[in-house]
């Protein structure tokens, strides 16, 4: 869901009188829940969402979501009486974000006046800076707030590694991916000491991700792999992290890859690590996270370049399964889960697995059919009332809705692919020794399901060297939960629970220390 961007609460709020100064000083901001930093103007309010107002009726917006600025712009265009996108009226790049940048006379409405408005997108975030002026006024106001503003904005996260207070080396790096057309860029990070020591390659989970796997969505400031590769580092192991392809440094096309590419690019970063010589090729693993997992479970099938693998909630089950437990997991955890009956749980897990079973096999006429009737089931359980609170459209609406959203999404190749995993049949020819990390509160891939599935495969292969922690209070990023919901993710501690980095050191240093 997109997260509430704030602009309709100002709805009535906006009357304009004559701005006093000729001057805006500007002050330092840190604002975490949006996760940017940069400047605003002294002595506006903050107002709450990003959102900060002058005593006199101007409107500035810093705001974020994890979303594709599509999603966002038809969220903010109706509230400026825009249907489209205008044209743009010029470009910025600062701080590592490309803004695009518009502006616009709003005749009436919430953000009525001259409206200066910009997007930018960096790794699965959409940045979003909008100041709303009284025409007289705007001249002073776009050249003091706006521009400035814009410039100073970056990403903010306080739990970030201090590289300048860092006890071991690191390097940035750049090396070939798994195909021509794509550079991978990462971090390299090795002890002070004698080396070749032992090392870990980090590979991310499903979506864009960076290096640090940063997840700049709904208020999260976990970086887990800065954190790990910190720990790791510090511990006496070197540690290879990576941007994907096509995300921050990295070149490519990630929204066309599947998950052989994202594995070949695994395979390059091997390939990479073991022309260093801070590396013990003798002593070279991967850490996989989540869907990362499927790519290390490929490795250890193929690559005889590895000697270990650590599974950070790795999937194992195949990706059909894993999908429809997953959504009914978090369903039944969700807002409003206790209003629902086990008949209706039944039937909304009958529809799930009917529309991804579909879309597995490449058959959305079929997904479309159950789309519609899996929406059209659901709007017709709902009350007049609630359709009214919920601000949902007519039943015709709402089921289109639901079609145009989730098809773009059932006929991405990545997806199917990941629908098509079956990960079992490469843990089960895989014989170097595993860590297996599970959270027993993780709704994304469940512990139950996946640890089953990986003492199965992995004792089919033979493998004499197996270790399976299930921490019981984890969620799928490792921290305490509370009902391991992805939407508690924000509210929860930022930081893995006690015992998770110590678990990897420990299996560590039994093998290689």
């Amino acid at each position: 869901m997109l997260r509430k961007l704030g602009f309709l609460l100002l709805a009535g709020a906006l009357t304009f009188g004559a701005m006093a100064q000729d001057t805006v000083p500007l002050v330092e901001l840190t604002d975490e829940l949006m996760q940017v930093q940069g400047l605003v103007p002294e002595g506006w309010q903050a107002v709450g969402g990003g959102l900060y107002a002058a005593p006199d009726g101007a409107i500035l917006a810093l705001q974020t979501a994890p979303v594709s600025i599509e999603a966002v712009a038809a969220s903010v265009l109706p509230q400026m009486g825009l249907s489209e996108l205008p044209e743009p009226a010029g470009t910025l790049e600062s701080n590592g974000l490309n803004w695009t940048i518009y502006q616009v006379d709003v005749a009436s409405g919430p953000l009525a006046g001259r409206t200066d408005f910009a997007f930018a997108f960096l790794d699965g975030v959409t940045y979003v800076a909008l100041l709303v002026a009284p025409p007289e006024q705007y001249d002073i106001l776009h050249a003091q707030v706006f521009e400035p503003v814009l410039a100073a904005v970056q990403f903010y996260n306080p739990n970030a590694v201090d590289a300048s207070t860092l006890a071991y080396n690191s390097e940035d790096v750049t090396f070939s991916g798994g195909a021509e057309e794509v550079t991978l860029a990462g971090t390299f990070t090795w002890p002070e000491g004698d080396g070749p020591f032992a090392t870990v390659i980090l590979l991310s989970g499903s979506g864009p991700q960076d290096r640090n796997e940063s997840l700049r969505s709904a208020g999260i400031l976990l970086e887990p792999f800065a954190l790990i590769a910190d720990a790791l580092t510090s511990a006496g192991y070197a540690v290879l992290r990576y941007d994907d392809r096509g995300v921050g440094e990295s070149t490519g096309d990630h929204a066309n890859a599947i998950l052989s590419d994202f594995t070949d690019d695994a395979a390059a970063a091997i390939r990479y690590a073991l022309t260093r010589p801070e590396v013990n090729g003798d002593a070279l693993g991967v850490l996989g996270h989540s869907e990362g997992g499927i790519y290390a479970a490929a490795l250890g099938a193929a690559n005889d370049d590895i000697d270990f693998i650590i599974s950070m909630a790795g999937v194992a089950q195949f990706g059909v399964d894993l999908l429809v437990e997953q959504q009914m997991a978090i369903l039944r955890t969700s807002d409003g889960s206790e209003d629902v009956t086990e008949e209706e749980y039944a039937q909304l897990e009958a529809y799930a697995r009917r529309m991804i079973e579909a879309a597995a096999i490449g058959d959305f006429e079929a997904a479309e059919v159950a789309i519609r009737e899996t929406y059209g089931w659901l709007y017709d359980s709902t009350t007049e009332e609630e359709r009214a609170e919920l601000a949902m459209p007519d039943r015709d609406g709402f089921i289109q809705s639901a079609v145009d959203s989730l098809l773009a999404v059932y006929a991405s190749p990545q997806y199917v692919s990941l629908l098509n995993a079956n990960a079992a049949d490469d843990w089960a020819q895989t014989t170097v020794p595993v860590l297996a990390l599970f959270g027993a509160k993780d709704l994304q891939v469940l512990a139950d399901s996946n640890i089953v599935a990986i003492e199965a495969a992995l004792a089919e292969a033979g493998n004499t060297d197996v270790t399976v922690v299930n921490f019981p209070e984890a969620n799928h990023l490792f921290q305490a939960a509370i009902t391991g919901n992805p939407s508690e993710y924000a509210t929860l501690e930022q930081a893995f629970v006690p015992e998770f980095l110590p678990t990897i050191i420990e299996w560590l240093d039994a093998r290689f220390g």
